[in-house]
């Protein structure tokens, strides 16, 4: 089951995000919940890159930013949580708690975004058993990966990511060879790498 819990943060300016923890009420029935940010009048989940606050699964580790870097909360935007429920054979409760870690304006030097790079229209052909689909971003300033999380469902076999450089260079950034949708993750680099525009 899905559901949208809206909540107006009451905030009197934009604030800088800099850490999101996560704690489960019925860890029972929560599967995960995503943060975004929307419109207090029509609070749907956000569509662009910078609606997006955070996300809990089980077993994940609250959502520190990297020094210096935050997501920016607008003082307008209501905060939504998209709840994701596993069905239980008994009745339960979930009240979930967020907590949001703010910084001040000086203490931030770069805006964090995620970037969607993704294919949701394919169509794989009746029969097809090892199916390409793929999707690609340009990168509009120079910006730096910081790290990648695939996701596909339960048919997804294998994922790449490859970087193709200005200079037409080509570079593999992750392969998972085994995909497995009950074990996603994101994979933090050790080092950014630079994307140039």
């Amino acid at each position: 089951m899905f559901k949208d819990l809206v909540v107006d943060p009451g905030l009197d300016e934009d604030t800088w995000v800099t850490a999101v923890e996560f704690k489960p009420g019925s860890r029972k029935v929560v599967h995960h919940v995503i943060l975004w940010q929307g419109d207090k009048d029509n609070p749907g989940p956000g569509t662009s890159s910078d609606g997006w606050i955070s996300a809990w699964a089980a077993g994940a580790d609250p959502d520190e930013m990297p020094k210096g870097t935050g997501r920016l909360l607008k003082k307008d935007a209501a905060i939504i949580a998209d709840m994701h429920y596993h069905p239980a054979d008994t009745d339960e409760t979930d009240v979930t708690q967020i907590g949001l870690h703010f910084a001040k304006n000086e203490d931030i030097e770069k805006q964090l975004v995620n970037l969607w790079v993704m294919n949701i229209d394919f169509v794989i052909p009746p029969g097809e058993d090892n199916y390409e689909a793929r999707s690609t971003h340009v990168f509009g300033q120079d910006s730096h990966i910081l790290g990648l999380a695939p996701h596909m469902h339960s048919r997804g076999k294998d994922f790449t990511y490859t970087a193709t450089f200005p200079d037409g260079t080509k570079k593999e950034l992750l392969k998972v060879s085994k995909y497995d949708f009950n074990w996603q993750t994101n994979y933090l680099l050790e080092e950014p790498i630079a994307a140039p525009k």
